[in-house]
């Protein structure tokens, strides 16, 4: 297989990877009811049955500071919202912040939170003690420079494609199944990827020191690699 080949097949994987990205995003918003959450009223008038609250796609600029304690899934997508309430609901499990205006996290995340997407904001930095419980992260798109050095050791997804970061952190959790970091400015990959990583989409950097996509493959040839 010659040099133009393999970058061919690359970037028919990368493309049908965005897609599929694109609509379990999709998935999220059109499979949950959808309802506006206005503070004149009360906040529990808009959770469903599941302890689910959904008020993507309101034009939202801000949200109550005292959500329900007992809720468990909240959607804030695609509105205007500039900041998160300084304390989420300790049952929270999973929060949709995309599409937003979001230029900072509360430096107390619930623990509880398993699933966290807060794709296209204007984040600089994430907070270092994210929570433990942690399983997927989608911190895509952003203005990152750089990742905690010790992220949650029950990650399992890691999307942090489309910002600015120059290096992962070498110590990646050992649970790390899927790690999509393309379209970033990375020079080098950690020295020992988790041997129980199945996907690496590192396309769109530069990696000199890791030898190239090829020798990845070869190094890792347990792992998907595009």
């Amino acid at each position: 297989m010659n040099d133009d080949d393999f970058n061919e097949i690359v970037s028919t994987v990368v493309v049908e990877s965005k897609k599929e990205y694109e609509k379990k995003s999709e998935d999220v918003v059109k499979d949950e009811k959808s309802s506006e959450v206005d503070d004149s009223e009360k906040v529990e008038d808009y959770i469903d049955e599941n302890n689910e609250l959904n008020c993507s796609g309101h034009q939202l600029t801000k949200l109550p500071e005292n959500l329900p304690n007992s809720l468990q899934k909240l959607n804030c997508s695609c509105n205007q919202l500039t900041k998160l309430p300084e304390n989420l609901p300790s049952s929270l499990q999973e929060l949709y912040f995309s599409d937003n205006q979001l230029t900072k996290f509360p430096e107390n995340l619930p623990n509880s939170l398993q699933d966290l997407y807060f794709s296209n904001n204007q984040l600089t930095k994430l907070p270092e003690n994210l929570p433990s419980s942690l399983q997927e992260l989608d911190c895509s798109n952003n203005q990152l420079t750089e990742l905690p050095e010790n992220l949650p050791s029950s990650l399992q997804i890691l999307y942090c494609f489309g910002n600015q970061l120059t290096k992962l952190p070498e110590n990646l959790p050992s649970s790390l199944l899927k790690l999509y970091c393309y379209g970033n400015q990375l020079t080098k990959l950690p020295e020992n990827l988790p041997s129980s990583l199945q996907v690496l989409n590192c396309y769109n950097n530069h990696c000199p020191e890791n030898g190239g996509y090829l020798e990845l493959i070869g190094k890792y040839r347990g792992v998907f690699i595009y």
